[in-house]
């Protein structure tokens, strides 16, 4: 017993020390300004008015309710850190829960998984970024824990209410808390039909997830009656058609910033979920890591190519992998040598792929604005040569307190252009606008599930 106890004080210092470590992680990654979508989302916040105005004016796939709310609260000018700040928050407790469902096998897998879940750049990415992704990870990760503990003791009363009340505020913080839903269901259904038949199977989903689908089922009507209300009816930022390379390729990215390993690499460890004896969490991977992202291929749904749709695959794999290390270090001393190695030299590829993503800062447009208000400190214009980055620059402008006024028309010019990119696009060999030529005067680039591209150009005379 004085054994065990000793082990648990280690395994709970490992914990706390992950939570401390995860939270500054997220704090050192959400320094820099806005990019796009925290930026049109804080534009939204500030146009909306009002809470109610949140839920009833802003009919847009960019409007993660929870979050916009958030930075309606801090205000349109707040620091970048503080508008991150409930993901933030919701990124580290993430950490927390994840260590309590892992510890439900052990204190070292506890400990394991919460290490994990504070180092994975995915996670270090989402849990400080403006937007709804981290609270919608916290209430998947919540809800894992709810309907694990009745697959553990199903006589027992399954917490029907608490589930609804996750799942519904994931839906309030993003929608695809949705493919999380299906993941739960799908996990519960495989694991209770081993144990009793179809026909009680139905009937125990029907008890549990009855009320959370009644409450998302509510929320789902509102948005859509706001939306129906609305002149213009809801709008989505991109649509693109399903592509299988797309949806590989998005795949194999959140896999590398799952685990901060190249994807070859990473990909040894699908292949040991396949091979991995079965256990509770082993079938949430093999659900919402492998088998639900195909089914989502197979409907080729739109925008399958985004990396970001497949996050509760991240939240099962990792949990997953902390069990199953706790597990092997448990053969003797030669596996718990093993297990050590391994999880140094992840902790290190994770880490290294974090110190990138703090570096970058998601491509930081921040520094536009720094640079311009070291060339013209009184204040200046900026032509833009897409409309979409009017929000990037007047939020960054904003957190600064810098008087910029940006303009999409090209004349009459301006003194300064600013250009950006998507993916691997080249940046133009020169630019020219009303007449004049312009030079490059600042330029970022982004590493990452995030980020922009950017090149600040001044007119040349």
């Amino acid at each position: 017993m004085g054994a065990w106890k000793q082990d648990e004080r280690w395994a709970l210092a490992v914990v706390a020390t992950a939570i401390v470590a995860g939270l500054a992680l997220r704090i050192a990654a959400g320094t820099g300004a806005l990019w796009l979508d925290e930026a049109w989302s804080a534009v939204f916040a500030r146009d909306a008015g009002t809470p109610l105005g949140i839920l009833w004016l802003i009919n847009h796939d960019n409007n993660h309710h929870l979050n916009t709310l958030w930075m309606q609260l801090v205000g349109f000018d707040a620091p970048p850190l503080l508008q991150r700040g409930l993901a933030i928050a919701s990124g580290t407790l993430t950490i927390a829960v994840a260590a309590a469902i892992g510890w439900r096998r052990s204190p070292l897998a506890g400990a394991i998984t919460a290490g994990l879940f504070a180092l994975s750049p995915a996670l270090v990415c989402y849990g400080s970024e403006a937007r709804g992704y981290a609270p919608m990870l916290l209430a998947f990760a919540t809800a894992v824990l709810l309907v694990d503990r009745w697959l553990a003791a199903p006589e027992r009363a399954p917490g029907a209410a608490s589930l609804a009340m996750a799942l519904g505020l994931g839906l309030l913080a993003q929608a695809t808390i949705v493919f999380g839903l299906a993941a739960l269901l799908g996990w519960a259904v495989i694991e209770r039909r081993r144990v009793v038949g179809p026909d009680t199977v139905a009937r125990e989903m029907l008890r549990i997830f009855g009320p959370a689908l009644l409450t998302m089922g509510v929320i789902v009507a509102l948005m859509w009656l706001a939306a129906h209300m609305s002149a213009t009816g809801f709008a989505v930022g991109g649509v693109q058609p399903h592509s299988w390379a797309g949806w590989a390729h998005a795949l194999s990215q959140l896999l590398h910033y799952t685990l901060g390993l190249p994807p070859l690499v990473g990909a040894v460890v699908p292949l040991m979920l396949l091979l991995a004896p079965r256990s509770r969490l082993r079938d949430l991977a093999l659900w919402s890591a492998i088998a639900f992202p195909l089914v989502l291929a197979l409907l080729a749904l739109p925008n399958s190519m985004m990396p970001r749709y497949y996050l509760v695959g991240s939240v099962g794999l990792l949990l997953w992998l902390g069990e199953w290390l706790a597990q092997l270090a448990e053969r003797g001393a030669r596996a718990r040598a093993a297990v050590g190695v391994a999880l140094l030299a992840g902790a290190v590829a994770m880490l290294a792929t974090d110190r990138l993503l703090i570096r970058d800062q998601r491509g930081d447009p921040g520094q536009a604005i720094a640079a311009m208000a070291t060339l013209a400190p009184r204040g200046t214009t900026v032509v833009v040569h897409r409309d979409r980055e009017t929000a990037v620059l007047d939020a960054a402008a904003a957190a600064r307190g810098y008087p910029l006024e940006v303009r999409v028309a090209p004349c009459p010019a301006a003194p300064f252009v600013l250009v950006d990119r998507d993916g691997d696009h080249p940046f133009p060999a020169h630019v020219r606008a009303c007449g004049h030529a312009y030079a490059v005067v600042a330029e970022r680039r982004a590493q990452g599930l995030s980020g922009l591209h950017w090149q600040l150009l001044r007119r040349s005379d």
